[in-house]
């Protein structure tokens, strides 16, 4: 989905909440049952166990392998293909810091989880057993003999990232101020190129990224309303409240069916085409947030070219209003999704006119209980465009008057930067008929800064992106004004689409808003992936306490990957999942062994999904991306993967020794 719906934040917090309160117990049970240990515990003994298994790491030359790695780092950044000067930076970058982090993961995977086992089955841990150090120690100063190792080879890598990419850098600098000096460039790459030259190309912004994206058939000045284009092009999908619970379960053959109300605006704008019905319509349905289907605007009833918004002489209803009617047989599918994140979809289907709608206007009444639920309170409509390669695409017009991306930026006035607002923006071309190619004509762009609360034009120029290539422009920090603005897109090369993006995964336009250092930058990277291989080497030791190394090896694995693993296929296992693979996998026709099946689907993604919610999130592990878009690492990444790091690794350490005060280790 390319534009981004509300968080589901509360459901994140009660995941979280669960997982701190397993390790919290843990913890206390640990305490609890070696609390001698604990008071014998000696950071001497432990600093001395860690010094031993450091030791052995290094003899075992495993600090051998970073050459090669860097070796491979070298043959991989000479063999990409960069699209710029810069990329060329953001690709050895990337490639760096995933061979570092993966030589980190794997060495501490391997060493950790055949150290301990490899001890007991060479009696060598007896020996350690009958000196003075607690089982709590043993564990514990293995865990930190074999971070300091991956600290050691993080020193090691982030040295060469660092020299080899200035040393690229200075290459780089050197090509683009040839290429300037010689001329017979284009203004666009001219401009990217003197942006290069004047910044440098190892980067470390700070970024203040737009709250929401959304697209619009013109610019929604206060009072004007909020307008959409008709169907494929644009949609409006407003959220709804359904409590848990709310949709009461009912013999599907005597319940009364559910309505789900909207009244749709519309305003027209051009001569319709002949060919098409008089007058406008709309079709509704409903929808997860991933714009999956719930219930099809077929099964509310509505017919398939749209329910005509002027109603024929004889209807009972208001213009504008759609209703959509629920058959109980589609109550336990609606009751699967109470609780969750649903949306109620309109679009209009007839050309010609522009639709709107009012999030309090949309309305599911439960007739059993009398009750009605809509829109949570002060909810908006979004108005989002039809997805491309890019993100959502906005189409252009020759004569301006085409639709518009708006992107809303609120919050205190942000500093400028030298004088000025750098922003960047970053979007895909595409053109009538395929991707935008070297010999068409270039895409203009204008962008507006406008008053959020008034609508005021504070700033405007035009832009010539490329496909796929950032841009680099400034304005003046009067184009900001009080900190809440819009920033306005509108394509002017008619037969031109350009796609955006917002939310977590990068937002298209970017607004700067201070450099930081990129050695700083670098090493706060390289803190995030010792912090992984933290609490890597923190599960492979608890799961060598009490497993042969083999499978510690792959139990280690699973653990890291499983709730990465479950969060790629939790989309698909929504409720009624089993219904489908019974359906489209199974095919049975037997009633009773259908059941079976869809039940038993169902109750495996819900186990898959409460099990998840107790492993490490290593998605809060973000360090690659930061350093290789030019991206600062915030302090509130730093913190998230400090937490996950210790909130697993101080109980697993805890469990281990527990596990290895129990174990039959010495005669």
């Amino acid at each position: 989905m390319a534009h981004t719906l509300p968080p589901i934040a509360l459901l994140e917090a009660s995941r979280d909440s669960l997982a701190l309160f397993a390790g919290a117990a843990v913890v206390l049970a640990g305490l609890a049952v070696g609390l001698r240990d604990v008071l014998r515990f000696s950071p001497t003994r432990l600093w001395t166990i860690s010094s031993v298994a450091f030791r052995q790491s290094i003899r075992r030359r495993v600090p051998w392998i970073t050459p090669l790695v860097m070796l491979g780092v070298v043959i991989a950044a000479q063999l990409a293909h960069p699209v710029d000067y810069r990329d060329d930076i953001r690709q050895t970058a990337r490639f760096a810091l995933f061979a570092t982090g993966m030589l980190t993961v794997l060495v501490g995977i391997i060493l950790a989880a055949t150290d301990l086992p490899k001890e007991i089955e060479t009696r060598v841990i007896h020996t350690i057993a009958t000196k003075p150090v607690t089982r709590l120690e043993i564990v514990a100063g293995k865990v930190l003999g074999f971070a300091r190792l991956s600290a050691a080879i993080l020193l090691i890598m982030g040295a060469f990232t660092w020299t080899y990419l200035h040393l690229k850098s200075a290459r780089l600098q050197a090509l683009i101020r040839q290429r300037l000096d010689a001329g017979q460039i284009d203004h666009a790459t001219r401009q990217s190129l003197e942006h290069y030259r004047n910044v440098g190309l190892l980067l470390a912004h700070a970024y203040a990224e737009p709250q929401s994206l959304q697209i619009y058939a013109s610019y929604p000045s206060p009072g004007q309303g909020r307008w959409s284009l008709p169907s494929p092009e644009q949609r409006m999908l407003v959220p709804l409240a359904i409590p848990s619970g709310a949709i009461p379960s009912a013999d599907p053959s005597t319940a009364a069916p559910l309505f789900l109300r909207a009244l749709v605006r519309w305003r027209a704008v051009t001569t319709r085409p002949t060919s098409q019905p008089a007058g406008p319509a709309a079709l509704l349905a409903l929808v997860d947030a991933n714009e999956n289907t719930v219930v099809s605007s077929s099964e509310l009833g509505l017919p398939a070219d749209g329910l005509p918004l002027m109603p024929p002489p004889g209807e009972s209803r208001q213009p504008g209003e759609i209703v959509g009617v629920i058959s109980p047989s589609l109550r336990p599918r609606l009751a699967a999704m109470a609780g969750r994140p649903l949306y109620v979809l309109v679009e209009g289907t007839r050309p010609g006119f522009h639709y709107g709608v009012e999030a309090s206007s949309v309305q599911l009444a439960v007739p059993d209980t009398a009750a009605v639920y809509g829109a949570p309170r002060d909810a908006a409509a979004l108005h989002v465009a039809r997805s491309g390669t890019h993100g959502q695409q906005v189409r252009g017009d020759a004569t301006g008057r085409g639709p518009v991306a708006v992107l809303s930026y609120r919050g205190p006035p942000p500093p400028a930067v030298r004088g000025v607002h750098p922003l960047e923006l970053y979007t895909g071309i595409e053109r009538s008929g395929g991707e935008l190619t070297l010999e068409d004509e270039r895409t203009t762009v204008e962008v507006e800064f406008r008053d959020a609360a008034t609508g005021t034009l504070l700033h405007s120029q035009r832009l010539y992106p490329e496909s796929r290539r950032t841009l680099h422009f400034a304005v003046p920090p009067a184009a900001t004004g009080t900190g809440d603005f819009d920033v306005v897109l509108r394509v002017l090369t008619g037969g031109h689409w350009i796609g955006l993006r917002s939310g977590p995964k990068g937002a298209s336009l970017r607004l700067v808003l201070e450099n930081q250092s990129f050695a700083w930058n670098l090493f706060k990277s390289l803190s995030i992936l010792w912090l992984l291989s933290l609490l890597v080497i923190s599960i492979a030791v608890f799961c060598s306490t009490f497993l042969s190394w083999p499978v510690a090896v792959v139990l280690t694995v699973v653990i890291l990957m499983g709730r990465w693993g479950v969060s790629q296929v939790e989309d698909v296992m929504t409720p009624g999942f089993g219904r489908s693979f019974v359906q489209d996998i199974f095919r049975t026709r037997d009633p009773a062994k259908a059941r079976v099946v869809s039940e038993g689907v169902d109750e495996l993604g819900r186990a898959l999904q409460a099990v998840a919610r107790f492993l490490p999130d290593v998605s809060r592990f973000t360090a690659i991306e930061p350093v290789a878009t030019g991206t600062a690492v915030a302090p509130s990444t730093l913190g998230a993967s400090a937490r996950v790091a210790l909130g697993f690794s101080i109980p697993l350490i805890l469990l281990g020794y527990v596990f290895l005060r129990y174990k039959e280790v010495a005669p």
